[in-house]
C-alpha cells in the first residue's frame, strides 16, 4: 500500500512539473486549487464518506472561483495572440 501511495506521489509531482511546463505558472496555481473539490467527490463516490451540504458548497464556492480564473486567462490568452496580417492582392499585383 505504500508503494502504491508513493508511486501515485511521485507521478502527481512529475504531472505538475509538466503541467508547469505547459502553462502560466497563475494558470497551473489555480488547477492546482482545485484539488480539494475533486478529492471530495473522489471520496464520496469511491469510498462512499459523508459529505454535509456546507463543505459542498463552500467547495462549489472556490471551484467556481477557479473556474472564473481559468476562463478570463483562456479569454486574455486569445485575445493577446497576433492576428493574421491581412492579404494585400492589390500590392502583390503591383509587384507582380
Amino acid at each position: 500500500m505504500h508503494g502504491v501511495r508513493g508511486s501515485l506521489l511521485a507521478l502527481g509531482i512529475g504531472l505538475w512539473c509538466v503541467g508547469l511546463q505547459l502553462l502560466p505558472f497563475a494558470s497551473a496555481v489555480v488547477v492546482n486549487n482545485t484539488m480539494p473539490f475533486f478529492k471530495m467527490l473522489f471520496a464520496k463516490v469511491l469510498l462512499g464518506e459523508k459529505v454535509g451540504k456546507e463543505r459542498w458548497l463552500a467547495s462549489l464556492g472556490g471551484f467556481i472561483g477557479c473556474l472564473i480564473v481559468v476562463w478570463c486567462a483562456l479569454i486574455e490568452t486569445r485575445a493577446s495572440k497576433p492576428s493574421e496580417p491581412v492579404k494585400d492582392d492589390v500590392a502583390e499585383e503591383a509587384v507582380a
